[in-house]
């Protein structure tokens, strides 16, 4: 980066900042499927005496820790950061143009307004650059705890479900009895009477539903009018 000019560092780290955004799908994703795996062994939970109880609560319960804290984290590499950017493009121009009016009236012609202007966006460009690369940094750390709650929660949710897998295996299936009740039999005769009727004449088609009316076009800087 020695040779990289003060605007290509401000864009070099807008372009960073929209990579950390785009980091952040891939641990909310599996903190996702980790949430859903959680509540659906959680519904089936269990308390007995023994080994297999006991640490099934203990990896679960550190589990659901780092699912905190994970979510804590990206919460944080996400949200509440402030970046600094340019003024707009019209402003600029419009600043340019006063510098170069002051200058060829009361200085030494206008090419010193285009001087003062380059100095200016150099140096907007550089305290942009610096304060957008403190912010990265701070969002990458985020964004690293993030990532190692992660794993953490993903080792601890796999040993969470090998005692809830055994215990589901070794837990006895209940019987489910299924009884079947013969119909009553004036309901019996009501079908038959119903099965014996003549069917009614089919009603004629209805008309064609109305036209759905089109997409309306909404130009910007264009009030609508009624038709």
């Amino acid at each position: 980066m020695g040779d990289m000019t003060f605007e290509e560092l401000y864009k070099h780290e807008l372009e960073h900042k929209e990579r950390l955004r785009a980091a952040i799908g891939i641990p909310l994703g599996l903190l996702v499927v980790i949430g859903g795996l959680l509540g659906a062994m959680l519904q089936s939970v269990w308390f007995e005496p023994g080994g297999l109880c006991f640490w099934f609560w203990l990896a679960a319960l550190g589990s659901a820790l780092f699912f905190v804290r994970a979510m804590y984290f990206l919460v944080r590499s996400y949200h509440g950061h402030v970046y600094k950017a340019m003024p707009f493009a019209l402003e600029g121009r419009t600043y340019r143009d006063r510098l170069r009016h002051w200058h060829a009236t009361y200085g030494n012609g206008s090419h010193e307004g285009d001087r003062e202007y380059e100095e200016y966006l150099e140096r907007l460009y550089a305290e942009a650059a610096d304060h957008n690369a403190c912010v990265n940094l701070a969002k990458s750390e985020y964004l690293f705890q993030a990532n190692t709650s992660v794993v953490y929660c993903v080792i601890l949710t796999v040993t969470t479900f090998v005692p809830f897998a055994v215990h589901r295996v070794l837990r006895p299936v209940a019987v489910q009895k299924i009884e079947i009740i013969n119909p009553p039999r004036p309901l019996v005769d009501q079908e038959m009477r119903m099965s014996n009727e003549k069917p009614k004449p089919t009603p004629p088609a209805p008309p064609p539903k109305p036209p759905a009316p089109p997409l309306r076009n909404l130009r910007e800087g264009q009030v609508p009018k009624k038709k």
